[in-house]
């Protein structure tokens, strides 16, 4: 585990936003180029986030190939009719940015919701994923583990859409950009104080731009989202069998102090699945590549190497680094 991070640390140079069309869908991402014959990493970000997600993390696995990230449908700034911006229409739309850009044999990197959609489009297009790699992804619920209070209350009204958006509309009514960033932030991680100020200052902006939007179409998508990935967990069985059913090397990472989903559905995942690589984030939390994206890092391509996925020239960056 490296040592807690600077909050004033420089910020990596940002990346242009590029944009392509997904079956009409006008989709927003980043690339980051790497040594030539390294993997393809895609990383697929969770609900209520962005992109900008994986701006600590990406131009670190840089190093050793190309990296992508997208905004899904209905977040960051890929804008869609709030109906398709459930998980399945998702998974569509990460399977049809694959295509579009003419992705093959990636190493798919999925966080939280992102984690959920990286297993069911591993699943569901096999040979376009080399590699999956779960960041603490949505899992189903262990019985001895009861959510935290507060994310099983959020949820709640979260799947009753006119309370949910008058939840969220309030929250952004009474509170500033800076203050709702924040409040994500102390969620999903364990420490605040170890999260750049840099990547807080990112988050605030995308969140200013999504507030200003005149289209009404980030709180219905979000609750539409969040819905989708409620009732899918739910359905237990099916998605064990999906995960069950993956064919590609899997890796899971999970932080111990993660509030959303608990590290015993983690631990319980593992022993359901045998073949997997565990890595266990000590005291992160539900996003650690905003924490420690070294540790993140090093957990991936360190796996990669040992799964014999890294090309010479990618295996000598690790060694090296």
């Amino acid at each position: 585990m490296s040592e807690a991070r600077d909050r004033d640390e420089a910020a990596p140079p940002a990346v242009p936003d590029q944009w392509v069309d997904v079956a009409g869908t006008r989709v927003r991402y980043t690339e980051h180029t790497g040594p030539q014959g390294g993997p393809t990493f895609v990383l697929v970000h969770g609900l209520g986030g962005a992109l900008t997600n994986w701006d600590s993390l990406a131009p670190l696995l840089a190093t050793y190939g190309r990296v992508l990230a997208l905004d899904l449908g209905g977040f960051g700034l890929t804008k869609v009719d709030p109906k398709k911006a459930s998980v399945a229409h998702n998974q569509r739309l990460l399977s049809g940015f694959l295509r579009a850009l003419d992705l093959r044999q990636v190493v798919l990197v999925g966080n939280s919701m992102g984690g959920l959609l990286t297993a069911m489009e591993a699943a569901a297009e096999p040979d376009s994923v080399r590699a999956v790699v779960l960041v603490d992804p949505v899992l189903p619920q262990h019985p001895r583990q009861r959510p935290h209070p507060m994310v099983l209350a959020v949820f709640g009204l979260y799947l009753v859409p006119p309370i949910g958006r008058r939840l969220i509309d309030g929250r952004a009514k009474r509170l500033t950009p800076e203050e709702l960033t924040k409040q994500t932030f102390a969620l999903v991680v364990a420490h605040l104080s170890k999260v750049p100020r840099w990547l807080i200052d990112r988050h605030v902006e995308l969140a200013r731009d999504r507030m200003t939007d005149d289209t009404g179409t980030a709180t219905p998508s979000f609750l539409a989202a969040a819905r989708s990935v409620v009732l899918t967990g739910l359905r237990a069985p099916s998605y064990q069998r999906l995960l069950g059913g993956l064919t590609q090397p899997v890796l899971l990472l999970h932080g111990d102090k993660d509030k959303l989903v608990s590290v015993k559905a983690a631990r319980a995942a593992v022993q359901r699945h045998p073949s997997w690589t565990y890595a266990e984030g000590q005291d992160l939390g539900h996003c650690p590549m905003f924490e420690d994206p070294e540790w993140v890092r090093d957990q991936i391509v360190g796996w990669l190497g040992a799964q014999g996925l890294l090309p010479d020239e990618a295996e000598r960056a690790r060694r090296a680094g």
